[in-house]
């Protein structure tokens, strides 16, 4: 559970909570870069994360919860998310 009190007991269900507020906080992360998507690294998002001044409205316990969850690391998450977003980054407009 997290502090939605939903349960997330399937796969399917730790992957959307792993990647829905991340993959939000990750195109934030972006869209203040100049050079958009294409330079982002994972140490910066991570360094993003800890301020809890950028992108206010996402809720960094669900993003360190749904990692917990799904049995991945923060940083390789991350880089993979960044990843996908850079090959859809012209229809993403990031």
């Amino acid at each position: 559970y997290t502090k939605w009190n939903v349960p997330y007991e399937t796969k399917l269900d730790k992957a959307l909570l792993a990647c829905d507020e991340l993959t939000g906080f990750i195109v934030a992360c972006a869209q203040v870069r100049p050079d958009g998507i294409a330079g982002l690294e994972a140490k910066s998002v991570i360094k993003k994360l800890k301020d809890k001044g950028f992108a206010a409205k996402v809720e960094r316990d669900e993003v360190y919860k749904g990692v917990e969850l799904f049995g991945v690391e923060l940083t390789d998450h991350i880089t993979f998310i960044i990843e996908v977003l850079r090959k859809n980054k012209a229809e993403l407009q990031i």
